[in-house]
């Protein structure tokens, strides 16, 4: 019985661990579903923020080439410079951040010739200005031919940003059923360790209440015992595997009165013979000798 109530302490600890286990690997699951939906998310709205900031800054490009057709003054061409420079760095992180979206790379690759041609059209009014005047730059603006790659650009950005709000409505679904899936994990994961700490302590309290009983019964079983060898009228003696004496009755006394006065002094006195001892009892046996057992 003891044994049983062991194995079945041992088969819930076991399954407490295992529980453990279980639902540490399904939250490490969980948590790492969310963080790559969650990282998707930001590189969605990363790619928008990076075609709104490259449309931005083709328009900031036109904003400086309209200030130096009007005045002709050089100065008004740093927004345009510098728009052309930022331009081409907004369109390598774009392609950086698509590099896993076939479809985004192809419609990449048109925004870019799209936005060099605007910036081809822009320098080339530039260069009409400076040689042949206001006038003559007018008129090749009023060909169309700008709002033409700039249309365009437009068209090519709001393609990209199309698809990207379509991944993001996606996305943003996923992660959204990741954190339910957590939240869910994490519930199912407390409901299952309460279930596996209680199955535990009920077989502990099984066993402990199993050691209580067999320690009461031993114990009433001993004093049975001993009641049992005290109420014998002859002397019982009982040692330990060394030889040492654990037990003796209460006629213990009695008898060894009973022979010391049959025997008239210690000349008469008879020990009885160490060969009835057992060899494996020293102790019992130095005791024994001196004490006579053999009739007078």
């Amino acid at each position: 019985m003891n044994s049983r109530r062991q194995l079945e302490l041992l088969i819930g600890v076991g399954l407490l661990v295992a529980v453990l286990v279980a639902t540490a690997s399904l939250a490490y699951r969980n948590i790492t579903q969310m963080r790559a939906d969650a990282n998707l998310v930001t590189y969605t709205h990363r790619v928008l923020d990076e075609l709104s900031q490259l449309y931005a800054t083709v328009r900031g490009a036109e904003s400086g080439q309209r200030g130096f057709l009007i005045t002709g003054e050089e100065s008004y061409l740093a927004p345009y410079r510098n728009a052309h420079e930022e331009a081409r760095e907004d369109l390598g992180r774009l392609r950086e951040l698509t590099s896993d979206n076939l479809d985004q790379q192809k419609r990449l690759t048109r925004l870019s010739q799209a936005v060099e041609s605007r910036f081809t059209a822009l320098e080339k009014s530039l260069d009409v200005r400076r040689k042949q005047g206001l006038d003559a730059a007018r008129q090749l603006i009023l060909t169309g031919e700008g709002q033409t790659y700039m249309r365009q650009v437009r068209q090519a950005v709001d393609e990209m940003e199309l698809h990207e709000r379509e991944l993001l409505k996606d996305r943003e679904a996923l992660n959204y059923e990741s954190y339910r899936e957590a939240v869910l994990g994490i519930l199912v994961s407390a409901v299952l360790g309460l279930a596996a700490v209680s199955a535990l302590m009920y077989l502990l309290r099984r066993y402990l209440d199993a050691e209580k009983t067999a320690a009461e019964a031993i114990r009433d079983q001993r004093e049975l015992l001993q009641a049992t060898l005290a109420s014998i009228g002859d002397a019982v003696i009982a040692t330990d595997a060394q030889g040492r004496v654990t037990f003796l009755n209460g006629a213990w006394p009695r008898q060894r009165e009973r022979h010391w006065t049959k025997c008239s002094g210690p000349t008469t006195r008879k020990r009885a013979p160490l060969s009835r001892i057992p060899p494996h009892a020293p102790c019992a046996k130095k005791w024994w000798s001196t004490w006579p057992t053999t009739p007078c």
